[in-house]
């Protein structure tokens, strides 16, 4: 497992991809400030208007549900179509899911419409959106990570 991780890095390092995110102000500058220390490109948008052009160059999206809104949703929306037409990767941080029934139903909306590569969330968000638990507290996980995998490998079919 080790050797694996090396050799990404290694990749990303040399690759140096183009990372569109779409995320919240609370967590811009460590996400990008993140990305730039593993080599990777990272680039932030908010714009409806952009994100086409930007996903034509990128080689994945991170969307991060942090401070979630009807606009962040449709703009959210419009990427993951542009980059399922792409095959881009698309990686969901379904930020508080479980904590609300508008964050709960998007997020789940989401999984359901949308071919997403990678759900990154904490034991209680994964708990949430497998149907186990509605237990979390913000970003603050309540539930037990062991918990939350078997619970995704269940409603996820992960491996």
């Amino acid at each position: 497992m080790l050797k694996k991780i090396k050799d990404i890095l290694i990749k990303i390092k040399q690759d140096k991809p183009l990372i569109v995110n779409l995320t919240n102000d609370v967590t811009m500058n460590f996400v990008a400030d993140g990305l730039l220390s593993l080599g990777a490109s990272p680039i932030m948008s908010k714009s409806e208007q952009e994100i086409e052009d930007l996903l034509q160059w990128a080689q994945a999206i991170v969307i991060n549900f942090g401070t979630l809104d009807d606009a962040f949703i449709a703009l959210s929306e419009r990427a993951c179509i542009i980059a399922n037409q792409l095959n881009k990767p698309v990686l969901l941080d379904p930020v508080g899911a479980g904590a609300s029934n508008y964050r709960t139903e998007t997020c789940m909306k989401f999984l359901q419409q949308y071919n997403l590569s990678i759900i990154r969330g904490n034991a209680s968000e994964i708990m949430s959106l497998a149907a186990v638990a509605r237990l979390t507290k913000g970003v603050d996980s309540t539930m037990d990570s062991q918990q939350a995998i078997e619970s995704a490998k269940n409603s996820f079919n992960a491996t």
